[in-house]
């Protein structure tokens, strides 16, 4: 069984219908002018672009594991997503570095409660000093 088609002649009668009714026309010519485009003043924020910085993955992660562990230290809450990302981009990291990066460290640190076991080219650990063994007497 073939779909039947719809011709304009069933489409003037449901209109013709719907008009009697007192429904509005499913597709009806516009009469009138309905909308216009004004030219915005206001530009929207650069989003791309260069980091001003060098090594801006390698930053964005150390900014990351000290903002963490600042915040672990004094006993507060870990930072917000947003506001990790927003200190990168005042670093002069490009956007999309900044929120990529982000990303990717809370995920890779699962929310900054494990060091990661690969970190970026240039991330150095500081190694705190083993506590010395008890002097021999």
């Amino acid at each position: 069984m073939s779909a039947k088609k719809n011709s304009t002649k069933a489409a003037t009668a449901v209109a013709k219908a719907n008009a009697e009714d007192g429904v509005p026309a499913r597709v009806a010519k516009p009469t009138a002018q309905v909308a216009t485009f004004e030219k915005v003043e206001a530009t929207p924020k650069q989003k791309n672009g260069k980091s001003k910085i060098e090594f801006p993955v390698a930053f964005v992660w150390m900014l990351c594991m000290n903002a963490i562990g600042a915040a672990n230290a004094a006993g507060q809450p870990i930072p917000s997503r947003k506001s990790l990302q927003a200190q990168a981009e005042a670093a002069g990291v490009a956007f999309y570095t900044a929120r990529t990066q982000v990303q990717e460290y809370l995920k890779q640190s699962k929310n900054g409660t494990v060091i990661p076991a690969k970190l970026p080219r240039g991330i150095k650990l500081e190694q705190k000093e083993a506590a010395p063994a008890a002097a021999a007497e």
